[in-house]
């Protein structure tokens, strides 16, 4: 396990665990490359990263933004099964979720809308 610094290299929204399988699953149906995320099956969160300081718009869908002074314990990727916590993308910095997708979908998921996700030219 590794104790990881929010709001360097990246920032986290927190999805509670039902709506955050739902929430990926609609964005690897969409079109904007999906980055990392994370599992966290003990506590039942899943975290998306995105670009930091990406805003704190995610507290109206009542989710937690993890920024500079937060910190995701991640799992030891060689040896996932003994943490609580799996990848389940992975990706490099370069393809981080983009905010605005996040948001959509996560807007969608959570106020149980069936329209198909909107084409977003810029980020959040």
């Amino acid at each position: 396990m590794a104790l990881l610094p929010a709001g360097h290299r990246w920032d986290a929204v927190r999805v509670p665990e039902r709506p955050g399988h739902q929430v990926l699953a609609r964005l690897r149906d969409g079109s904007a490359p999906v980055g990392p995320a994370m599992w966290d099956r003990r506590c039942g969160f899943l975290y998306f990263l995105v670009p930091p300081r990406a805003g704190d718009v995610w507290s109206p869908l009542g989710l937690r933004f993890l920024t500079r002074g937060g910190w995701l314990a991640a799992a030891d990727p060689r040896r996932p099964a003994r943490h609580p916590a799996l990848w389940l993308c992975s990706g490099d910095d370069a393809e981080l979720t983009g905010p605005a997708y996040l948001y959509l979908a996560c807007m969608e998921v959570l106020t149980a809308g069936a329209r198909p996700l909107p084409r977003v030219s810029a980020p959040l």
